[in-house]
């Protein structure tokens, strides 16, 4: 999973604006119940995005306001009502699994007040199934990769692609080659070698 979009749900979002029955409304010095809270109506509903790799070692987190009114300038307070990004490639390792967590400034002795639903919506994903498979004899390495990644092995074409599948390079392969990839960004890309026969190797770059 290398992206998601999220953005408020309706309900969630008029519950903060205006506050309902068991949730206050944000901005106020006030619960729901009318009693000070101790905010000062510096109130924000916080997504934690929590990512695991393939392996048991690769867990990060990163947070997202959902709505935030804690700014000094109150013209700046806001409550999320587009959807936005959450670019999941900035852990540096490959995510195959997403888990959420909802932190709130309105809380009550059940937990958090604030109704704990968001929306998700284009989860972009790679389907990395048998990559680690190779049907040809080939050395790839060094891997992780620092500029320059060699090819050694049957001869094909070598393809080079992103995580969204666009073809970074493509070259010919005779037993050995050496691709530059001096000029990319950090992260991961896929490289392919193809024979003519249509057997394939496949293996995952770390940049």
């Amino acid at each position: 999973i290398d992206s998601i979009f999220v953005t408020n749900t309706t309900y969630t979002a008029i519950s903060m604006r205006d506050g309902d029955d068991f949730a206050k409304q944000f901005g106020s010095i006030y619960n729901a119940a009318g009693l000070e809270d101790g905010t000062n109506g510096e109130d924000f509903l916080r997504l934690w995005i929590i990512a695991e790799g393939y392996s048991s070692e690769d867990k990060d987190s990163t947070e997202f306001y959902l709505a935030d009114y804690r700014f000094t300038d109150d013209q700046q307070d806001y409550i999320v009502d587009s959807w936005q990004k959450i670019d999941l490639t900035q852990f540096g390792f490959m995510v195959a699994k997403v888990n959420f967590r909802f932190e709130s400034s309105d809380m009550g002795d059940w937990g958090v007040n604030t109704p704990t639903y968001f929306a998700i919506d284009n989860i972009h994903y790679v389907n990395l199934w048998g990559l680690d498979e190779l049907a040809l004899n080939v050395q790839v390495y060094p891997n992780p990769v620092s500029d320059h990644v060699n090819i050694k092995g049957e001869s094909g074409t070598v393809t080079l692609r992103d995580l969204h599948g666009a073809i970074l390079m493509t070259e010919k392969h005779n037993e050995f080659s050496s691709l530059d990839m001096s000029e990319l960004a950090s992260g991961i890309y896929i490289l392919t070698i193809e024979n003519e026969k249509g057997q394939k190797a496949t293996r995952k770059l770390i940049r």
